[in-house]
This record gives C-alpha cells, sequence and structure tokens, in this order.
C-alpha cells in the first residue's frame, strides 16, 4: 500500500536486520514501522538499538499484542 502511494520502502525480516538496514539508509528513513514480537531481536530491543544510532527516529509499533508496562523511555 506504501509503495503504490510513492513511498520507498525497505524490508527487514527480523529486528536485527533492520538495525543494520537502518544503520545503512538512516538518512533515507522517515519513518520506522515495527512489530514487539520480532525474531532475533524484539521490537522494544530494535527500537533502543534505532534511538542509539540516531535519537531523533521516529517509530510506529504495530502489534496484535502490547504489554502496557513496556517502558520505551528506559
Amino acid at each position: 500500500m506504501l509503495v503504490s502511494k510513492g513511498y520507498k520502502v525497505l524490508i527487514a525480516h527480523d529486528g536485527a536486520e533492520a538495525v543494520a538496514v537502518y544503520k545503512k539508509h538512516k538518512e533515507e528513513i522517515a519513518l520506522v514501522l515495527t512489530d514487539l514480537d520480532l525474531p532475533l531481536m524484539t521490537g522494544l530491543e530494535e527500537y533502543k538499538k534505532l534511538k542509539e544510532i540516531d535519537p531523533s527516529a521516529k517509530v510506529i509499533f504495530i502489534s496484535g499484542f502490547f504489554d502496557p508496562d513496556v517502558n520505551l523511555n528506559s
């Protein structure tokens, strides 16, 4: 859907790959869409690594489950 609207989409198959893709393309990435339940690295772990790379990174979590006790600021 995003591609059909003219957006460039980069795909990663797990959290570790997502971090690698972000490192390589961070200047091109305006927004990261991710799941909390990813293989190899959770979405929360991925988020923390992305914020280490770029504190201004914009991330939206998409998931069928979200624990309201998860603290994204720690």
